[in-house]
């Protein structure tokens, strides 16, 4: 019941991409909470942090917001083929709530909404852009899967060899969606990106909370527990330093000075934040 109308204040920190002390501190809040949901889902393995994004073409690679992680796939049932240099890397935005299916059978479902209401999933197909915010901005839709008040967007890289559709796409560079359709068995995929602190302008489409209900499981999995901060997001927010959080402080904040709210404790990060 309460649950319910446990709704968070959002919190947005709009020069955080450039100001490093925050963007550091949204990273590492990040990481650790991401730690402990692909954790409960047997995925850290699968799934794992890196600094390095060379990975992405670089094409695309320089649209990514520094403030945004990149957890790179460690494939176990579907390995990509060595990487050729007309091949095409390119983002695909999702939600929370497919991540745990996607990553453990490395490929997608063909998305088809067969209305004929417009071009949205119009035709069979996995959906894609070499525009960061028209993929990981619009599709990738806002949630706050922690109940901290900072909302996420989730997206893949994928990357594709050329295709006829690619070459009539290309001609298109630029375009206002500059989106593309590829078969699922066309599509390798590098690794998911995750962007903290997004910001919700009104009518902006969000989930207020991971609904674990709406989760889709492999077969043979079962579900697994909820991860939240751990106190309900009700209670006023606090300002400490250059970022608000509703969570608790962590061990020692106050002899920390201005060290970010949204830090965990240092035992746990197993490293030394230098604010």
């Amino acid at each position: 019941m309460w649950k319910r109308f446990r709704r968070q204040i959002p919190c947005f920190y709009p020069e955080a991409d450039n100001h490093e002390k925050t963007r550091i501190g949204l990273v590492v809040h990040t990481r650790y909470w991401m730690d402990k949901f692909l954790d409960a889902r047997k995925l850290s393995g699968k799934l794992r942090y890196t600094e390095d994004k060379t990975l992405i073409h670089e094409r695309i690679r320089d649209q990514i917001p520094k403030q945004c992680l990149f957890y790179k796939l460690d494939h176990t049932v579907k390995p990509p083929a060595p990487r050729e240099p007309d091949d095409h890397d390119y983002f695909h935005g999702s939600y929370l709530h497919t991540l745990w299916n996607i990553a453990d059978l490395e490929q997608f479902l063909p998305s088809f909404h067969g209305s004929g209401e417009g071009h949205e999933a119009s035709t069979p197909g996995v959906y894609a852009s070499d525009q960061f915010e028209k993929a990981i901005g619009h599709y990738g839709w806002a949630i706050d899967p922690f109940g901290s008040g900072l909302f996420y967007r989730f997206g893949w890289v994928l990357r594709a060899k050329p295709t006829t559709c690619m070459n009539g796409h290309n001609r298109r560079r630029g375009t206002p969606w500059h989106e593309i359709v590829l078969r699922p068995s066309e599509v390798d995929i590098l690794g998911l990106l995750v962007l903290p602190d997004v910001a919700l302008p009104q009518g902006t489409p969000r989930f207020y909370e991971f609904n674990l209900d709406l989760e889709t499981l492999t077969k043979g999995k079962s579900q697994p527990p909820e991860v939240r901060v751990d106190t309900p997001c009700r209670d006023p927010p606090r300002q400490v330093g250059l970022v608000t959080s509703c969570a608790p402080p962590p061990a020692g904040a106050e002899a920390l000075g201005n060290r970010s709210a949204l830090m965990p404790p240092a035992h746990e990060l197993n490293a030394s934040i230098p604010f």
